[in-house]
């Protein structure tokens, strides 16, 4: 039975999409634009939104490669729709989980427009801003729009705002989802009693190819839906016949046997995470030396969020159509994580390689941990992946699992914001003026206990304060609180900074957090690896990671006194990575000019890095790890089990006490970003802390013990253990 306001518009011909309407949006598109399903269908968009104009929200839904991330915001800028919008004025927020599609979406929507990018057409992306006022389509990153939403919460500078790939259910989308629907409700009201030119009534459109519909139509009580059926070529689904043990091999296997034996395409293979992918393409560049000349018509190249955008932009460019060598056309792999899973387009690819894999945050609110760990995918997830390969042509899907196992996954993703650590967006919310966020009405509630779990850190790092009034749960910021919300990084390294007042090392502080917020300034080559360890080790110390970021900013500083080819020079030399600390430049700048508009001291220890550890110290205590007797460490809150990672300057040292940046889950739980602490500076800033946590463990154990008891009397037993299968010589 079909839903209340849900439309399934006709099939058209390309014939009757060209055709001129007086009531469609104006045809000046590029034939590749109006080959597109979403143009084809503008009629029916624009006929749906004048039935629906009353209505607050409408939903698309639309099949991957349908064009609606990038025609849709261009179609609703025609004049057609000022009636919709109460006028030609037009401002228009496109929402994307990821930075990469965000840019590169904005980059080929401002060339189909005939604009320059920053001008009607722009972007905006943690430290990288591209609009202007007079931008009419601006891109962004769902946590972009949640950050603006601090200073104006009802989102007056637009008139509509579009949150695209809903499904991906990302943190910030799900505050999004609340937020704008108490903004649509606040300004319509606004709008009916008072000037109507000062405060229009906010539209907001949802965009995905396969989110949850009744549950959003319930939500938004009873949206209008349109269907839009999507441009996609067939894919063909090889599952293994048995589990495999090395996903990563698995994929390097299938990749060479693709080359070897199947038609010319791209690939796109699907890890993990930053060092799963830089490991792959390492070990695929030394295979591929060894390949016949008929077959060295092979690049590879990685794709992850930490990469500069000028990287990300040749990994999902055109590859070059010429000869290679005189043989066939070169074939491009291109190794990413689930960046490229959604919203961007990557040409040429025919082949996807699906480990079924992702690296997700998960927090537990009982030891106050949230680990980055690698988990199975869902079906949705899957399905998004495969779509991949059948966006330009018939393609084929290699899932690294079998199909037994895929039909054992969720059907949807697990929401980020039920999984992670609430910490961040939660000042956020209360920054927007919202005193009792345990009953902000989320799309599904995160467990109270997490949601007290992060109220509590945020009281910890000095941040708000907390009280309970007719039995509800009211916040307020505190004056550090407010300052720590301007920064745009993890509330830690904000109190990190302002600590740093207090040391006289502000510009030191500065720079760790800008150099930890940019991917990594080191570069190691697979050939010239003892090489650049040499080169490395100038910048090392014994006091831990941060001092030794701190030790490339300042070399790096001192070279761009000279010429920008010296400054080339030295990074070689060093097998520094030039980009990435230039990146790191613009965000140190933006930091301080948080600094300099709130009246933040700006000061240098100079050479004095024990006022820096302290700073750190300051911040992180909530993230500390001592060492035992025999060697071993474990967490100073709640007493578990870690190890120093390799990576670390430390991890040969084996100091006494650190502080960490990131937990992290393969085989063994790995604390990384280290730095050496005194355990008295641990203990003077988060004494009564400590204590709460061993308390609150403590608890928890109890009533496990209790649960377990229980259990044992009834004789009931569980196994929760995973078994995996063997490993495949080949896949295809």
């Amino acid at each position: 039975m079909m839903s209340p306001g849900m439309v399934f518009p006709a099939k058209r011909t390309t014939a009757q999409a060209n055709t001129p309407d007086a009531e469609t949006p104006a045809n000046n598109r590029t034939t590749a634009q109006q080959l597109l399903p979403v143009q084809q269908y503008a009629s029916e968009v624009a006929e749906f939104l004048r039935t629906h104009k009353s209505a607050s929200v409408v939903i698309i839904v639309s099949d991957t490669g349908s064009g609606k991330t990038t025609q849709i915001p261009q179609i609703l800028t025609d004049k057609i729709f000022d009636d919709y919008f109460g006028g030609p004025k037009r401002k228009i927020a496109v929402t994307q989980p990821r930075r990469v599609a965000a840019v590169s979406v904005a980059t080929r929507v401002a060339q189909e427009f005939g604009c320059k990018l920053g001008e009607e057409v722009g972007y905006s992306v943690r430290f990288d801003d591209m609009s202007n006022p007079q931008t009419k389509i601006k891109y962004m990153t769902d946590g972009m729009l949640v950050r603006e939403a601090q200073t104006a919460w009802m989102l007056e500078e637009y008139n509509m705002i579009i949150l695209d790939e809903v499904h991906e259910r990302s943190l910030h989308t799900d505050v999004l989802l609340a937020l704008t629907k108490k903004a649509s409700v606040r300004r319509r009201k606004f709008f009916d009693r008072q000037d109507k030119e000062a405060c229009a009534p906010l539209k907001i459109l949802l965009m995905s190819a396969t989110m949850d519909i009744e549950r959003m139509r319930t939500f938004w009580k009873d949206a209008p839906v349109l269907y839009i059926p999507g441009k996609t070529f067939p894919v063909t689904i090889k599952y293994m016949p048995a589990p495999v043990d090395d996903y990563t091999h698995t994929a390097m296997v299938a990749v060479f046997q693709i080359h070897r034996e199947e038609d010319p395409g791209d690939i796109l293979v699907f890890l993990t995470g930053q060092e799963e992918i830089e490991e792959m393409v390492r070990r695929c560049r030394q295979v591929a030396k060894s390949l016949p000349p008929q077959q060295a018509n092979i690049q590879f190249v990685p794709l992850y969020a930490g990469l500069t955008n000028e990287a990300q932009m040749r990994a999902v460019s055109q590859t070059a159509a010429s000869a290679h060598n005189g043989h066939a056309t070169m074939r491009k792999v291109i190794i990413s994580t689930n960046v490229a899973e959604t919203s961007i387009t990557i040409p040429g690819v025919k082949y996807v390689i699906d480990s079924g894999r992702a690296k997700h945050k998960v927090f537990t609110s009982a030891t106050g941990m949230e680990v980055l760990k690698v988990e199975k995918i869902s079906q949705a997830q899957a399905w998004q992946r495969t779509g991949r390969a059948g966006r330009e042509q018939a393609g084929v899907c290699y899932r690294l699992y079998t199909e037994a196992d895929f039909n054992c996954w969720p059907q949807h993703p697990i929401p980020e914001i039920l999984r992670c650590n609430l910490s961040t967006v939660l000042l956020q919310v209360v920054e927007m003026g919202i005193e009792k966020p345990l009953a902000f009405p989320f799309f599904d509630r995160p467990e109270e206990e997490n949601l007290q779990a992060a109220v509590d850190q945020l009281e910890w790092l000095g941040a708000l304060t907390q009280k309970v009034e007719s039995g509800d749960l009211v916040v307020e910021t505190t004056a550090d609180g407010k300052l720590m919300a301007q920064f745009p990084v993890d509330p830690k390294y904000a109190r990190c900074i302002l600590r740093a007042r207090a040391h006289r090392c502000t510009e030191e502080l500065l720079t760790i957090v800008a150099m930890l917020s940019s991917d990594s300034p080191f570069i190691n080559p697979a050939a010239s690896r003892t090489a650049a360890a040499a080169a490395h080790e100038k910048f090392s110390s014994n006091e831990g990671d941060h001092v030794v970021l701190l030790n490339v900013w300042r070399a790096f500083r001192d070279q761009k006194k000279g010429n920008v080819k010296a400054s080339r020079a030295w990074a070689s030399q060093n097998y520094i990575n030039l980009r990435n600390l230039e990146r790191a430049e613009k965000v140190r700048n933006q930091l301080r000019e948080v600094c300099v508009r709130k009246k933040i001291d700006l000061s240098s220890c100079g050479g004095n890095t024990t006022a820096v550890r302290r700073s750190l110290s300051e911040g992180l205590f909530m993230s500390a790890a001592e060492r035992l007797p025999d060697g071993s460490y474990i967490t100073v809150d709640t007493r578990q089990t870690v190890f120093l990672h390799p990576a670390s300057c430390l991890f040969k040292t084996k100091p006494a006490c650190v502080v960490y940046g990131t937990l992290i889950r393969t085989a063994k739980l790995y604390v990384r970003e280290l730095c050496l602490v005194e355990a008295d500076w641990i203990d003077a800033v988060g004494k009564e802390y400590f204590l709460a946590m061993r308390q609150r463990m403590a608890e928890k154990l109890a009533g496990k013990t209790t649960s377990a008891a229980v259990v044992a009397e009834k004789g009931e037993t569980s196994d929760a253990m995973e078994v995996d299968g063997k490993n495949a010589d080949s896949v295809i």
